[in-house]
């Protein structure tokens, strides 16, 4: 068997901190999908291989969806890999996320925009709509470690967005914090 066998997602509940659940892949000629309908999941933050076959990587895409919306993907594990590779999260009920830096990079030769965006100002919660933190234009290289020192409050969304400027742009990001539970 050359495919993933059982994934780990881990996703925050409606009203609960952060759960981790594995499941068994269903799988048909050797490529893998797994299809998610549990009205419980609030956001996936993250999801990845916890046991393979002979060439430990995934043998076709793995999406996470709804039955009921399947034209809506809440992550996947691309052909070839063994983890999602979203740079989106969720601050967890009950606590503040403090992200100290981040870090991006274009591989090829073409102009990326980055930006670190949230869906809060200044600690209030402004669901759905991301707002700029920091940023950088890249061509060609690596941004060093950029310290932000950006607080994000509970059940905000974090990620790093990209623009190419010219077609088949390839660039990279990755975002360190620490969580903190919130004094009650």
């Amino acid at each position: 068997m050359k495919f993933l066998k059982t994934v780990l997602l881990i996703f925050l509940p409606l009203f609960a901190f952060s759960q981790n659940t594995a499941y068994k892949l269903n799988t048909s000629g050797g490529i893998a999908y797994f299809i998610e309908d549990s009205t419980d999941i609030r956001f996936i933050n993250d999801f990845h291989a916890i046991s393979t076959g002979t060439n430990g990587v995934a043998v076709g895409d793995i999406a996470i969806y709804r039955i009921t919306e399947s034209d809506t993907v809440y992550s996947i594990i691309k052909s070839g890999g063994n983890q999602s590779l979203t740079c989106k999260k969720m601050v967890p009920a009950g606590y503040t996320l403090y992200v100290q830096e981040w870090h991006s990079s274009e591989g090829g030769d073409k102009e990326v925009r980055y930006r670190l965006r949230s869906t809060d100002k200044n600690g209030v919660l402004i669901p759905d709509v991301y707002l700029f933190k920091d940023g950088i234009y890249l061509k060609k290289t690596s941004s060093p470690l950029m310290t932000a020192l950006v607080k994000v409050p509970s059940l905000s969304k974090i990620k790093v967005s990209a623009w190419g400027v010219a077609a088949l742009a390839d660039g990279t990001a990755s975002v360190r914090g620490v969580l903190v539970k919130n004094l009650e």
